[in-house]
Formats: structure tokens, C-alpha cells, sequence
């Protein structure tokens, strides 16, 4: 017969003490595993177009003011500036105004020939005038106005243009004061450029219309006079017919 030998005390705790080191142990298992996972690195947040824009706009500048250093011939320079010009056409609506800002600023500068300035600005407002957005127009014609105030008298035909075109925007938005008040800063009587009688005629009738449209007759009749003086001298019938009516 065969006897069994039960486990001893110091044998039960061993036991004990081995699996309680295997449990102890699994944590820093997990730990390592979880040590070897990679951490996706944090993507940096994408450009503002803020700082998009301004980083397009000084990319221009930088051109423009090549070009104004007297580094390029001058039978070449009226075309350099077109170019940079289509260039800048082709932006999207914030980085466009900026650039055109820029553009401007720099063909109207004392640095640039006087011919050259003039004929660029009259391209600017044939483009401006092509626009479909009137925001964006009205933006950059608002700063032409601006910037070329104290050298207006060199470029009354350029800015008589503008404001031309400037107040038909505030026509279509029948903001009708807005758009005479445009229309007056013309110096048709008081500017070294020489008006045509028709094209004072018809301005001083579109003022007094814009003014009747904001249901004020009193600057309207102002206007009306001013075209009485004229009237007798054009040879347009349309603009006489008108100016019976505005009467």
C-alpha cells in the first residue's frame, strides 16, 4: 500500500508566492507592449489665408519693385507690368485685391514715367469695369481713390473713369446718394483737363437723376442748372431730350 505525502506548509506558500509574481508581472507586460505603440505626431494647422495673401502680395511687390529700380529696358517696361498684371488677374478674390493694391501702388509711384503710370491705370479701370464681383471693384477702385489723391491732376482722365465706374456699382446697389457723391468729385469745371460739353452734360443729369432717385430735389435742381447752362450747347439729341425731362 502506498502512502501520499500531503504538501507542506512551506511548499503551499511558494506556490502562492509564484503566482502572485505572475499577476505582479502582467502589468508590466501590457506596459511594454503599449511602450512599442507609435504616437501619431500632431499635424501643424494649415496657413490662414491671411498669411497667404500677404506672403502673394509681397511675392509682387518684390517684382514690381525690380522693375522700378531701372534694371529693365524702357521700351520693355509697359509690358513687364502687364504681365505681372495678368498675373495677378488670376488670383482668387482676397489675395486679388491685395495684389491689385499693390500693383497700383506701385505703377501711380513718382519713380514710374508719368506715360507709363497713365497708360497702366487706364488698364486697371478697363479691368475693374470687366469685373463680375462688384466687392472686389469697389474694394480696389475705393484705393486707387485714395492713393492717387495727391497726384490726382496727373491723372484726371484715370480717375474721372473710376469714379464713373465706381458710382454705376452703387447704382446697381440703389445706393443713390453714395453714387452721386462719387460723380461729384469729377472737377469737370475746376480740373486742367478740358471736358467735353456732352460728357459734362451728361454727368451733371445723371447727378441730378441719382439725387431725384434719393428723393432729394434740392441738390437734384442744383445739378439741373448746371446742365441749363449747357444744354444749348450740344448737338446731342439724346441729352437734350433727357434734359427736358430731369426739367
Amino acid at each position: 500500500m502506498s502512502l501520499s505525502v500531503a504538501p507542506s506548509k512551506k511548499d503551499n506558500k511558494n506556490k502562492g508566492q509564484s503566482r502572485n509574481n505572475k499577476v505582479a508581472r502582467a502589468p508590466n507586460i501590457d506596459q511594454a507592449r503599449l511602450a512599442e505603440v507609435p504616437i501619431p505626431a500632431m499635424s501643424s494647422p494649415p496657413p490662414s489665408s491671411g498669411s497667404s495673401s500677404s506672403a502673394v502680395a509681397a511675392n509682387f511687390r518684390s517684382q514690381l519693385s525690380q522693375l522700378s529700380s531701372g534694371s529693365v529696358a524702357h521700351r520693355d517696361l509697359s509690358e513687364r507690368y502687364k504681365s505681372i498684371l495678368d498675373s495677378i488677374l488670376q488670383l482668387v478674390e482676397g489675395e486679388l485685391v491685395d495684389g491689385l493694391k499693390v500693383f497700383i501702388e506701385a505703377i501711380v509711384n513718382e519713380n514710374v514715367s508719368l506715360v507709363i503710370s497713365r497708360q497702366l491705370l487706364s488698364e486697371v479701370g478697363a479691368r475693374l469695369s470687366r469685373m463680375r464681383e462688384d466687392t472686389v471693384s469697389k474694394a480696389v477702385s475705393h484705393f486707387t481713390l485714395e492713393i492717387v489723391q495727391p497726384r490726382v491732376i496727373s491723372f484726371e482722365d484715370q480717375i474721372g473713369s473710376i469714379r464713373q465706374h465706381l458710382a454705376d456699382i452703387y447704382e446697381r446697389e440703389q445706393n443713390w446718394r453714395q453714387a452721386a457723391q462719387v460723380l461729384t468729385g469729377i472737377p469737370l469745371e475746376n480740373g486742367q483737363k478740358q471736358y467735353s460739353v456732352d460728357y459734362k452734360l451728361e454727368t451733371y443729369l445723371k447727378i441730378a437723376r441719382l439725387y431725384l432717385e434719393d428723393e432729394d430735389p434740392v441738390q437734384a435742381e442744383g445739378f439741373i442748372n448746371r446742365a441749363a447752362q449747357l444744354q444749348t450747347q450740344t448737338k446731342n439729341p439724346e441729352l437734350q431730350i433727357i434734359y427736358k425731362v430731369r426739367k
